[in-house]
């Protein structure tokens, strides 16, 4: 049975986006972290059931992504549509129109990984150039959209 200062140290190490590839890597890691060798039913009891962690798909997240540009951009959103609406187009219907591209062809394989309750795990991925991109632009209320695509 986890001690209480390595039950914390799973708990925190559950709580990164990394997580673990399956129950007998945290019997790994509780041996090599912290000395202790315990049994793969008593860790998966512990894991599953008292902290609530399970294996998830990770998202793909880009190895060059800025956390703290993503956090500043969804805080500022709302205020800076706000004021384009008020100073551009005041008493008009404004559109939005959400835009994103994808890139198809070859992907990463990734694994489930053992993570946090409510943390979803994020994995690295790195795509070789040998596809295309698609762009598309959408507008939430109507539907209304442009798919286009271009080949590398």
């Amino acid at each position: 049975m986890p001690t209480a200062v390595n039950y914390a140290a799973l708990e925190e190490e559950l709580k990164t986006g990394k997580g673990f590839s399956s129950y007998g890597a945290i019997v790994e890691w509780l041996k090599e972290e912290h000395g202790q060798d315990i049994e793969y039913a008593t860790v998966y009891a512990w894991v599953r059931y008292r902290l609530g962690a399970k294996l998830k798909v990770p998202r793909p997240q880009s190895h060059n992504q800025d956390e703290k540009l993503v956090s500043e951009f969804k805080k500022k959103l709302g205020i800076i549509l706000n004021c384009l609406e008020k100073h551009l187009a005041p008493g008009k219907c404004v559109r939005y129109l959400c835009q994103d591209e994808t890139r198809v062809g070859l992907k990463t394989l990734t694994g489930k990984v053992i993570t946090a309750s409510g943390v979803k795990p994020t994995v690295e991925v790195k795509w070789p150039r040998e596809n295309f991109w698609i762009y598309g632009a959408i507008e939430p209320l109507t539907g209304d959209h442009n798919i286009t695509s271009i080949r590398n």
